[in-house]
């Protein structure tokens, strides 16, 4: 009995056909096709020209928000995934801004990103792709894993974590099945 394996070419260019490989209702193309709708004319107006040609503001804004959906908060991490995740890969177009530039854009427009992300929820939530209910503040999520030090007992620590670990709100965005984002937040309502 032989053994006839398949032989692996690793040193072949290897074409990624990333449109074929994300389905049409993937969070990836959703975001994209909602930023690419944005006014962005202030975002792109702060450009004086000058220097390197920059990352276009849409798609810092599409990388950006793809990254807070899906938990990829750093820009060490985003940087990184423009390399390896196929969503990323598609939402850049195979370009690869380094965490520098990410994390420049992240705070020469601090202040215009917050409206910016509240509008591109505003046409999820009007496309029917997204109920708004109880909105989960993610930051207590990441520092959960810290807090816990705090507290000398069992029980103050398993209260603590029912109020500010709630689950995390579904990441499946098809535009046939609305999601409703929950909280398990003591004392807020809808």
């Amino acid at each position: 009995m032989s053994n006839q394996f398949i032989p692996i070419e690793r040193d072949q260019p290897v074409v990624i056909p990333v449109q074929e490989w994300l389905a049409e209702d993937h969070l990836a193309r959703f975001i994209v096709e909602i930023v690419e709708s944005l006014d962005v004319t202030p975002l792109e107006a702060a450009y004086r020209g000058g220097g390197s040609a920059p990352y276009p503001p849409k798609m810092m804004l599409a990388l950006l928000f793809y990254g807070y959906a899906t938990g990829i908060f750093s820009s060490r991490a985003l940087e990184q995934a423009t390399y390896e995740l196929i969503p990323v890969i598609y939402i850049t177009g195979n370009t690869h801004p380094d965490h520098n530039s990410i994390n420049t854009f992240r705070k020469r427009f601090l202040g215009e990103l917050k409206g910016v992300f509240v509008q591109i929820l505003l046409r999820a939530y009007a496309l029917g792709v997204l109920q708004l209910g109880k909105l989960t503040a993610l930051a207590l999520r990441r520092t959960a894993r810290v807090a816990p030090a705090r507290f000398s007992t069992k029980g103050a620590m398993a209260d603590w974590r029912r109020w500010a670990m709630p689950p995390w709100p579904t990441r499946s965005f098809s535009r046939s099945t609305p999601h409703r984002i929950e909280s398990t937040f003591p004392g807020v309502s809808t």
